[in-house]
């Protein structure tokens, strides 16, 4: 794509804010092209922004495994892969104001198409979890969330292991479902404390923010653990002395994914009793 190919990686790692525009971007032009299609807008606005993001991740991915051949074996694995985890943290949270800019701007009638089933989805959790401090114990909604965002995390490392970048249909879904939740949320608010939109919006974000960063990140290392082990056969890298480091990383991010998960599946589950 022409927009993505202006981006070069070297430049995004000393500019990494610039995918944050790069994000909002996508969505905005995926989201008028989804209604002209006039078919399945929510699914079709997900798959749109998926294609034109999977460029920006795969040479993500590319450059990491680079970057890893040139290493020799450590513990510093978070450290050694920071720049590019805050690349893709901030190409989420790019999507996540795209897709909540024009859900508060576009007229009702179109966002019920466009966001149809991230509202659906909201839905059935809130009705699943509703009533949770007297039906169930901690434990019980810990498993819940556990289970459900383990799950989350291994289609996510299947997909990147698959295709690549295959992990931005998720990754992209889940950006659109905390829009949904947050723009909801700030209008309810709106509504019960007589509050500005900025207001709104600030409350739910500092709502999410405990468990949803420990969960983005989790979500994101899970990505990269994927990408970079899919990218590194595709270049064959496995016939190589540094793919013993590939490795080790790719185990050791995939280890943290759970881990941050685990933290957020606690801190979720606490808020909810």
């Amino acid at each position: 794509m022409v927009l993505e190919s202006v981006f070069s990686v070297k430049g995004v790692m000393s500019k990494p804010w610039e995918l944050v525009f790069l994000a909002f971007v996508f969505v905005s032009i995926s989201i008028p092209i989804a209604q002209f299609i006039h078919v399945q807008e929510s699914i079709s606005t997900i798959m749109l922004v998926s294609i034109l993001s999977i460029g920006v991740l795969v040479r993500l991915f590319d450059y990491e495994v680079e970057e890893i051949e040139e290493k020799i074996l450590g513990s510093r694995t978070l450290a050694r892969h920071y720049p590019v985890v805050v690349a893709m943290g901030l190409f989420f949270v790019g999507w996540i104001l795209g897709f909540l800019f024009w859900y508060l701007i576009l007229p009702q009638a179109v966002t019920s198409q466009i966001f149809s089933i991230q509202a659906g989805q909201l839905n059935s959790i809130q009705g699943q979890f509703s009533g949770f401090a007297t039906a169930f114990q901690f434990q019980q909604a810990f498993e819940v969330i556990f289970i459900h965002n383990l799950e989350v995390i291994l289609v996510i490392i299947g997909l990147s292991i698959i295709a690549g970048a295959g992990a931005v249909l998720v990754l992209v879904w889940n950006a659109s479902v905390i829009s949904v939740f947050l723009a909801n949320y700030a209008q309810q608010f709106i509504l019960n404390q007589s509050q500005t939109l900025i207001v709104g919006l600030s409350a739910g974000f500092l709502g999410i923010l405990p468990h949803g960063f420990f969960e983005m990140l989790a979500y994101i290392l899970a990505a990269l653990a994927g990408g970079i082990l899919s990218s590194a056969v595709a270049r064959r890298a496995y016939k190589e002395p540094s793919f013993v480091l590939i490795l080790h990383d790719i185990i050791k991010l995939a280890a943290w994914a759970v881990i941050l998960m685990t933290i957020g599946a606690l801190i979720e589950s606490s808020a909810l009793l």
